[in-house]
């Protein structure tokens, strides 16, 4: 997996980065307990004032863990750095939460969603964990504007969900 991750890397941080900048986005990131830095590509699917990322298989993998408590990190988006905040959540912890992003993954990656496990969408948001990825500051969401926007990226759902972040709890509300 190393070398297959070398390769994304090499790809999206050179000049051919439009291959795969419209599914594929580099993180990041220093570990929390370690304070190593950490640079991987993650797939990413836009949800409302940023990116979702759907954790695979998440009690096999650590890298996600740095941001249960939200942290900083940066996004490598189109070939351009965007610092951004991540926030990591777990459908057994709060499905509200992870119900319209992973909605909004599953639009955009409609195979990733169903090989989830369970049979119910509630089943599969509980066994899910995402991060969501929204800008750092007003001009990294400057950045995300749609002049700037890989042109793979332009599909829009019929629908969005709003997240509204607040200091204990996400809500979530359909807006058509």
């Amino acid at each position: 997996m190393a070398l297959a991750n070398s390769v994304v890397e090499m790809i999206l941080t050179s000049p051919a980065h439009k291959i795969l900048s419209g599914t594929t986005v580099l993180i990041r990131y220093r570990g929390r307990r370690t304070d190593t830095e950490y640079t991987m590509p993650v797939q990413y699917a836009e949800a409302h004032v940023g990116l979702v990322v759907l954790v695979g298989k998440p009690d096999t993998k650590t890298w996600w863990r740095n941001f249960t408590d939200m942290g900083q990190l940066k996004v490598l988006r189109a070939g351009k750095w965007i610092p951004m905040t991540a926030h990591a959540l777990r459908g057994v912890d709060d499905p509200d939460a992870v119900t319209p992003l992973l909605r909004s993954y599953a639009i955009r990656f409609p195979r990733a969603a169903k090989s989830l496990d369970g049979n119910t969408l509630e089943e599969r948001v509980r066994g899910a964990a995402v991060v969501w990825l929204r800008p750092d500051k007003q001009d990294a969401k400057a950045k995300l504007a749609a002049d700037e926007i890989h042109p793979e990226d332009r599909r829009r759902p019929p629908h969005q969900f709003v997240i509204d972040f607040t200091a204990k709890q996400v809500f979530a509300q359909r807006v058509v």
